[in-house]
């Protein structure tokens, strides 16, 4: 789910020239930026409800237990679509768009597609670490409840970067 990820990283450079706009319109860009990422949010929403239930229904976990773990993968994928969306405003490929129409190579695609594959593994890791250890004291839902809280706080902090980003691009803050 995060691999899919790389196409945001495309979203904004894909305007083309049109882009620049939103630096000269008097309106506050944070607004339009978000905008173009809830329909993959709720588009993804199914994807991790319907993996969650089967990962649940075949390891036979309370369902807590999954409606946590759904919770976490979702954080965990939102953020990272945002960190994919920073990528593209921060390194943005409006011109080879504009001139073009697409993007060979694009770094920014190739960066959250790496970043995708570090962090499954990573993930991965720890969720094994944090329910082993969950399972010894018998307490499943505490192993989903610190990988949502690991999630929640890398979603936290890909807001607070992308906005703060965002107003430095467009609004170059003072300070």
């Amino acid at each position: 789910l995060l691999a899919s990820n790389a196409l945001v990283a495309t979203y904004y450079s894909s305007e083309g020239r049109a882009a620049y706009m939103k630096k000269t319109k008097p309106m506050y860009a944070l607004f339009p930026l978000f905008v173009k990422l809830v329909f993959n949010v709720l588009f993804s929403i199914p994807s991790v409800l319907v993996t969650v239930i089967i990962f649940g229904s075949l390891t036979k976990i309370g369902a807590l237990s999954i409606i946590i773990f759904f919770f976490a993968v979702l954080f965990l994928h939102v953020g990272h679509m945002i960190q994919s969306a920073m990528f593209d405003i921060m390194n943005p490929q409006n011109e080879q768009y504009a001139t073009t129409g697409q993007v060979v190579d694009n770094p920014n695609e190739s960066k959250s597609t790496i970043l995708a594959f570090i962090f499954s593994v990573v993930y991965a890791v720890i969720s094994y670490q944090l329910l082993y250890e969950a399972t010894l004291t018998g307490n499943l839902a505490l192993g989903f409840l610190k990988l949502m809280l690991i999630s929640l706080v890398y979603l936290a902090s890909t807001i607070y970067m992308f906005t703060r980003r965002i107003k430095a691009y467009y609004y170059e803050i003072q300070g």
